[in-house]
């Protein structure tokens, strides 16, 4: 069972079945020395309730009901947001489903969930219960197409029957909702997302996007016209840009959300902020991920957080980072930063 899953009743449900119960931090993180600055967070707000701490998706609220596909994906009712999420079998957000109101595929408190037997997903039937709708609808969900890339690749066609060879080639073919899925290797180029799309790769040790030691733009920008975008098993490394040396999540506030899941950022630098990542208005969530060894020079090594933007930093590492003016680790001057169960 994947306690992390279960907002409310984690240690309830690990006691009845036998496990040993989660034991929720005291604060919210552990502070580190290594990220060096003063102050080392300027204007940090720590505000995640214990009872969300192993929340992989920030955005759920109330999770009723769970169901398993044959292939182990994983749909959660998620009651108060009245829709559906999707996450992998090994607990990464994929998609969600559904929305308020009472026509057809929209939910007033989705209740219970379940698959018809033997449905492996994406396309097989969702039954979910529409509480106070009075009613139990079924879903289909689209098959996601999958757009491959790999060092041995070509970039000709559109790199689903065969790879493409850079990720900024898969990622132009690739349409909302496409996952995009980089094979081990070291790619040297910089990226541009401007749709929702998965971008995953083989594991944050062996999928590397790498900067070129020269003065470029962030190793991968995200529009404020993106939509949903998820970064997973992937490291960015060694690029220096003016703001956001590995990532920079230019979104527009509730419109645009990046999940950075399962990767590894280190050894980028900003001339301005945002050595790792400058966030600069979007919601950006960083769950079970590493973020070492940067520097902005002027503030943020780690993550720089601006615009009203929001962070939330679940599971992870953030150390080792220099801002040389504030902000060693996080520099959050106007935004919201929330914390839970991460070494800081």
């Amino acid at each position: 069972m994947r306690t992390h899953w279960i907002a409310r009743w984690g240690v309830t449900l690990a006691l009845l079945i036998g496990l040993a119960p989660l034991a929720w931090p005291g604060p919210a993180a552990r502070a580190s020395a290594a990220n060096r600055a003063a102050p080392a967070i300027a204007g940090l707000a720590v505000a995640v309730p214990p009872a969300y701490a192993f929340q992989f998706n920030a955005g759920i609220s109330r999770p009723i009901g769970v169901a398993v596909a044959a292939n182990g994906t994983v749909y959660v009712a998620d009651g108060k947001n009245k829709r559906v999420e999707e996450f992998s079998p090994a607990g990464v957000y994929v998609t969600a489903f559904g929305s308020a109101g009472t026509g057809a595929g929209q939910f007033d408190h989705p209740y219970g969930i379940a698959v018809a037997p033997g449905t492996v997903a994406p396309g097989g039937t969702i039954y979910v219960s529409d509480n106070y709708n009075g009613r139990v609808e079924a879903f289909t969900p689209p098959a996601t197409v999958v757009r491959y890339v790999a060092p041995t690749g070509s970039d000709s066609g559109d790199c689903t029957a065969s790879p493409c060879r850079t990720i900024q080639y898969g990622v132009a073919q690739a349409a909302d909702g496409n996952t995009v899925q980089v094979a081990a290797g070291t790619y040297p180029e910089t990226v541009t997302i401007t749709q929702s799309l998965t971008l995953a790769g083989a594991g944050a040790g062996q999928t590397i996007l790498s900067g070129s030691g020269s003065f470029q733009a962030p190793l991968v920008t995200i529009t404020g016209t993106a939509g949903q975008v998820t970064l997973s098993g992937l490291t960015l490394q060694g690029n220096f840009a003016p703001n956001g040396g590995a990532l920079l999540n230019a979104g527009q506030p509730g419109q645009e959300t990046t999940r950075l899941v399962n990767s590894v950022v280190t050894g980028n630098q900003a001339t301005m902020f945002g050595g790792g990542i400058d966030n600069a208005g979007g919601d950006l969530q960083v769950i079970s991920s590493t973020i070492s060894g940067n520097a902005g020079l002027i503030a943020g090594g780690g993550i720089a957080n601006s615009d009203s933007g929001s962070v939330t930093i679940i599971a992870s590492t953030i150390s080792g980072n220099v801002g040389l003016n504030t902000g060693g680790g996080i520099y959050n001057p106007s935004g919201t930063v929330r914390l839970a169960a991460s070494i800081y």
